[in-house]
């Protein structure tokens, strides 16, 4: 049990799964009973992250996404697995080419990752995220805006107008906390 709570608490379900999975072929007894009241926790945990869009628009569900670290404005090319997220919060803010002096939507983002420093990064790449609500239907949203050139003028409606309907907040496996 103690080996599973531990990769849960890493965010890894996948292999808290596994151990608990053994467990419950393998063990009798109360540690086996345990290991399936646990087991059945894993759905609801997977089922509270969330994503909350402009429009204050909140998804809950299973969230999946194609993470890359230079996609989300960090060093290196590695993919980024989703348990390794915490949290990411989005800014949307008119960004000044300094080359062609024109104005383009520039994406921040503060990114937790589970066991890492927070960190500030900023991007102009578009990431989507798939949310696989608890009731089994499917839902898209969208991090970040691609490059566009924007009028110099009424610039803060532009931005509203474009983040709409794009995440401002992803939070995966909030209430994660290991099984007693």
């Amino acid at each position: 049990m103690r080996e599973a709570s531990d990769w849960l608490k890493k965010g890894r379900l996948d292999y808290a799964r596994q151990y608990w999975k053994l467990l419950i072929d393998k063990g009798k007894g109360a540690p086996a009973a345990r290991a399936k009241a646990a087991q059945e926790r894993l759905q609801n945990i997977e089922n509270e992250s969330f994503v909350i869009l402009g429009n204050r628009r909140i998804i809950r569900g299973k969230v999946t996404a194609n993470l890359r670290s230079d996609l989300l404005g960090l060093e290196g090319k590695e993919e980024i697995p989703i348990w390794q997220v915490e949290e990411i919060a989005v800014e949307y803010h008119p960004g000044l080419s300094q080359v062609s002096k024109t104005f383009y939507p520039l994406t921040l983002l503060e990114i937790k990752l589970r066991g890492k420093k927070l960190q500030a990064t900023k991007s102009t790449a578009e990431i989507e995220f798939v949310i696989e609500t608890a009731s089994g239907s499917v839902e898209k949203a969208i991090l970040g805006k691609v490059y566009q050139l924007l009028r110099p003028e009424d610039l803060d409606k532009q931005i509203d107008a474009a983040s709409r309907d794009r995440i401002v907040k992803v939070v995966i496996y909030p209430g994660l906390t290991a099984p007693e």
